[in-house]
């Protein structure tokens, strides 16, 4: 379910996707130029692991993908 690794730009790709923006504007970048502007650590990936929701409470994540569809089918009603 919901604990795939995504990237920046793989997160910015498909909030374009879901929402109709224009995909063409997101550039991917590089951890070198990101550091030039930005000396803090970073973390390439978000990820996340749901086997404890899962477990204890029977909880389970949806996708990046499917939680930006019911963001935006509630923003339509």
């Amino acid at each position: 379910f919901g604990s795939s690794p995504a990237s920046d730009y793989d997160v910015a790709t498909t909030v374009a996707q879901v929402f109709n923006l224009d995909k063409s504007l997101i550039k991917p970048g590089s951890l070198a130029e990101f550091l030039k502007t930005n000396p803090r650590p970073y973390q390439a990936n978000l990820s996340t692991s749901n086997a404890k929701l899962t477990q204890e409470f029977d909880i389970h994540m949806s996708t990046l993908k499917q939680g930006l569809l019911t963001m935006k089918q509630q923003l339509e009603t």
